[in-house]
């Protein structure tokens, strides 16, 4: 069997090996989320097992399942569907707003992309009562000045990618989500 497939990767992802287990971390793109050259992107996890003669392919996941939840409703915002399977009523409103001016700016641009907002840091904080998702979103409206650091902290129902609540904090802190305690698989 050939497998052939570019990938993008990260020096700071490794390549692991455990027992006949090989897992490679790539970067993948979202639907919504803007992610160029080295800045964060979808990180998937590809496994494939190696066998005496094979090599097979055993699939690709998500390393922050979370992130495909906020991205699938921003898309979904983004093209006007309804998103009320997979968000909060409130964390909707929210986002609506912030969504329209977004497309309205992309409209008027010489070179529109369609691309909610680019994602800048993210972290996850996982219990099992709660998920907890940190994102910087460098250029969601109203969401990013020089000096303060806007962060979209979602709440996700465990165990799927359903979005609970939204809370935006604004400060001077520049360490972006870094400084959300966190626990990034």
């Amino acid at each position: 069997m050939l497998l052939a497939k570019d990938y993008i990767f990260n020096d700071d992802d490794p390549i692991t090996a455990e027992g006949d287990l090989v897992k490679i971390r790539s970067k993948t793109y979202f639907k919504a989320l803007g992610s160029y050259g080295c800045c964060m992107g979808r990180k998937t996890e590809w496994t494939f097992r190696v066998d005496p003669g094979e090599i097979r392919a055993l699939g690709e996941k998500p390393v922050i399942p979370e992130l495909d939840g906020v991205d699938a409703v921003l898309d979904r915002l983004w093209h006007g569907k309804p998103a009320t399977t997979l968000a909060a009523p409130s964390v909707i409103m929210a986002l609506e707003p912030m969504v329209a001016k977004q497309r309205k700016d992309e409209t008027k641009s010489q070179t529109p992309v369609e691309e909610v907002a680019m994602l800048s840091d993210t972290a996850v904080r996982r219990s099992p009562a709660k998920t907890e998702l940190c994102l910087v979103l460098d250029n969601f409206p109203g969401m990013y000045r020089a000096k303060i650091v806007h962060r979209l902290i979602f709440v996700v129902q465990p165990h799927g990618a359903y979005l609970k609540s939204l809370t935006i904090e604004s400060g001077d802190d520049t360490t972006g989500c870094r400084s959300f305690d966190t626990a990034v698989p």
